[in-house]
């Protein structure tokens, strides 16, 4: 069996971190399923083409299986911005790549502190003391308005233990954690999960 790529982990995590049904997010934008927002012409354009072909009156009526690839898609577009901006970009693991698409899918944004993050801890020894995976928890990090916020922070963290990088169940990682990603609550990803 291979390895999943980024396409797969997120086609995998998209409903936990961006929902399965149509909503209003944070910032007021309409957004179907899977994080697909509204207020893009382009991506209004399809959904609207999309409700007519296959006879649905509302867009949640849009069967979930051609809004999740559609939401696969715009998601693996972003690699073309990223190779241009993150010259290691197609040398990196999925899980790497994964963490990358997920910053530029949720915020739009090229998060080159994270590339660089990544890149330096791949070769250290011991990350819990030499600060590289708090340097990576650290570039996850996304502010809402400006501020930190419970969400933003939760969704750094859901990418984190989607990709293998955080562990709620190792205490140095939820260590590291509570620094880079204070208002976090692992309990609100996952019941089962120790909080920080």
């Amino acid at each position: 069996m291979s390895k999943p790529t980024a396409a797969d982990m997120f086609r995998r995590d998209v409903p936990k971190l961006e929902g399965d049904h149509y909503h209003t997010d944070t910032q007021g934008i309409p957004t179907l399923a899977y994080g697909i927002a509204l207020h893009v012409p382009e991506n209004k354009k399809w959904a609207d083409s999309e409700r007519i072909k296959h006879g649905a009156g509302r867009y949640q009526d849009i069967p979930k299986e051609i809004v999740l690839d559609k939401a696969v898609e715009l998601f693996m577009r972003e690699e073309k911005h990223l190779r241009i901006k993150i010259p290691e970009y197609d040398s990196m693991s999925a899980k790497e790549k994964y963490l990358l698409l997920n910053a530029r899918y949720n915020t739009g944004q090229t998060f080159v502190g994270l590339s660089e993050a990544l890149i330096k801890g791949r070769g250290s020894k011991n990350p819990h003391t030499d600060g590289s995976l708090l340097e990576i928890y650290n570039q996850t990090s996304r502010k809402e308005g400006g501020k930190r916020s419970k969400g933003m922070d939760n969704r750094s963290l859901k990418e984190l233990t989607n990709s293998g990088y955080y562990d709620p169940f190792n205490e140095e990682h939820r260590k590291t954690a509570k620094k880079a990603l204070p208002l976090a609550v692992p309990s609100l990803i996952d019941s089962a999960f120790p909080n920080l």
